[in-house]
């Protein structure tokens, strides 16, 4: 069985190669989310890490202000990753429920909720910005998928995170499938 912990490292150090690689010129962009921007969708990321973590430890990060410049963002998601570190250091997180805006929930689930969350949305500004996604994990974006499977039900798409599925090859690469499943056309 996967270790959702060290997939959520490698999943925040995965975006935050992406994030580290976007340029001023590029914040208002728009994204594969069609309501969002780049610049809202590093403020979406960002403080999805955060209000994740602060479920662990209780605390309340500052949120992100959406008129930030390029460097706020990258330091803010930079904090954010190391705060997730730690938080997820703790032990026995895994097996706590843990409560948060969407009430009790497994510590587990929630780790797979904010693994989802940043692999797609790393894809989503990746592709915003012309990365390449070539280097991208795959075993991120099955561990991704199958968990967004279990748990993405019609009930829960709509919004600029996350739209209805979209159709994609059962053969095409991880990440493609990934995104057509979050809603997005690869």
């Amino acid at each position: 069985m996967s270790d959702p912990i060290e997939e959520l490292r490698r999943a925040i150090d995965q975006t935050g190669r992406i994030v580290r690689a976007v340029t001023a010129d590029q914040l208002d962009a728009p994204t594969p989310c069609a309501e969002w921007t780049v610049r809202a969708l590093l403020q979406h990321t960002i403080n999805v890490i955060d209000r994740v973590t602060g479920t662990i430890t209780g605390d309340t990060a500052e949120p992100v202000d959406l008129s930030s410049d390029l460097e706020t963002f990258v330091a803010a998601y930079d904090r954010s990753a190391g705060a997730s570190a730690a938080a997820w250091g703790e032990p026995g997180v895994l097996d706590r429920e843990l409560v948060g805006p969407w009430g009790p929930t497994p510590g587990e689930r929630i780790c797979r909720l904010n693994l989802a969350d940043t692999v797609v949305h790393g894809w989503d500004v990746a592709r915003a910005t012309g990365q390449s996604t070539a280097g991208f994990d795959p075993e991120l974006a099955e561990a991704a998928l199958a968990f967004m499977h279990q748990m993405m039900k019609p009930e829960f798409r709509g919004g600029p995170a996350f739209g209805p599925e979209v159709p994609v090859a059962a053969d095409a690469p991880a990440y493609d499938r990934l995104a057509g499943f979050a809603g997005r056309t690869p």
